[in-house]
């Protein structure tokens, strides 16, 4: 799904909690759940020592989560469209649960993705995903965040410790957006990610290197 707030979130073709059509997966057995990381944010956008942590979305977490999409997120920056409501209903909870849960197993399970929430400070603004792709050394990212939480470095800080969780199984992270995306494109130059060329319909993909 591409939105103008959430960019590389889940994708509409992921309405069970997997990915549909990625082909090759990376060999089994090097990693499930990435270590979550931490990033100090010295110099990103005046935040001084806020630390923003990327956590695994147990249960506990995942309440947290929803409350926060909820309450300071559309819905389809979230969820992908499951009907036409345009905004969050029990359906979409639901969806949102299984999502989370079904990806619990990591990278090497059957969804072949594994989610995190967005730590801010100790507070929670938002979630990122990791996916396996087609290639064996890319993995696949996306992400939302809150409305309180945009515009504050957040986005970037969080790709910076996307990139250092998939360093170990990964040379490159990818995600998509719109080009209209300006918050998006700019979190991106920010940690040095290839914006590439949007197709004809506007649409582009982000690489974010994370090799050493």
């Amino acid at each position: 799904m591409l939105t103008r707030e959430a960019y590389g979130s889940i994708p509409t073709d992921c309405l069970d909690g997997r990915r549909e059509g990625y082909g090759a997966r990376p060999e089994a057995g090097v990693l499930g759940t990435p270590a979550a990381p931490s990033v100090e944010s010295m110099d990103l956008g005046g935040r001084g020592t806020m630390t923003v942590e990327l956590v695994p979305v147990d249960e506990r977490m995942l309440e947290r989560l929803i409350v926060v999409a909820v309450t300071d997120a559309p819905a389809d920056d979230v969820v992908p469209p499951l009907d036409d409501s345009g905004g969050w209903n029990e359906r979409r909870l639901v969806w949102l649960r299984q999502y989370h849960r079904d990806c619990r197993a990591g990278l090497d399970g059957p969804a072949g993705q594994a989610t995190f929430a967005v730590l801010d400070d100790g507070h929670v603004v938002g979630s990122v995903r990791l996916a396996v792709t087609a290639h064996p050394r890319e993995l696949e990212t996306g992400m939302w965040l809150a409305r309180s939480a945009r515009g504050r470095g957040i986005g970037a800080d969080a790709l910076t410790a996307v990139a250092a969780m998939a360093r170990s199984r990964a040379d490159a992270v990818v995600l998509w957006l719109t080009e209209d995306q300006e918050e998006a494109r700019g979190a991106l130059e920010t940690v040095g990610a290839d914006l590439g060329v949007p197709d004809a319909d506007g649409i582009l993909r982000a690489t974010l290197r994370v090799a050493p």
